[in-house]
């Protein structure tokens, strides 16, 4: 019986090294899965949109930050960046809002906005008396009257 308990130990021991080897393997397979798992949805994240528009996005303020002007990159007409096909103006996206657009002729998506320069503003004056409008409020109208208010 002495013999029989040993070798009851020894297959004990085997069956015990076998299911942990097995359960260190199988830690290691659900790791390695898990590694793959991120690495695809980060593949799937530098392939998408958002990550493209942040990327634009990053891109401007390093040419803002380098002193280059932005505006000389700016079109006069809308068009496809993939085959230079030309939008009517009466397609084209006037808003200041990022839009994605599906080019009419090669059928791929690029996005645009219109981007507009603030120059100022165009202030006016009424004078009471002729109701003639004076520019920037320097412009004095010929019956001006240091007594007399001007709207």
């Amino acid at each position: 019986m002495d013999r029989l308990e040993e070798i009851q130990a020894v297959v004990n021991a085997q069956t015990k090294l076998i299911r942990q080897i097995s359960y260190n393997d199988m830690r290691w397979l659900i790791k390695q899965a898990e590694e793959k798992k991120n690495l695809e949805e980060e593949l799937d994240y530098l392939d998408s949109k958002e990550f493209k528009r942040q990327c634009r996005e990053w891109e401007k303020i390093q040419s803002i930050k380098k002193g280059a002007n932005n505006m000389t990159n700016l079109k006069d007409e809308q068009v496809c960046p993939y085959c230079d096909y030309k939008v009517e103006d009466s397609q084209s996206n006037w808003d200041t809002d990022e839009e994605i657009v599906k080019c009419y002729s090669c059928e791929k998506e690029y996005t645009v906005r219109a981007v507009y320069r603030f120059e100022g503003f165009a202030i006016e004056k009424q004078c009471k008396k002729c109701n003639e409008w004076t520019d920037d409020g320097y412009y004095i109208c010929d019956c001006f009257d240091e007594e007399e208010d001007v709207i």
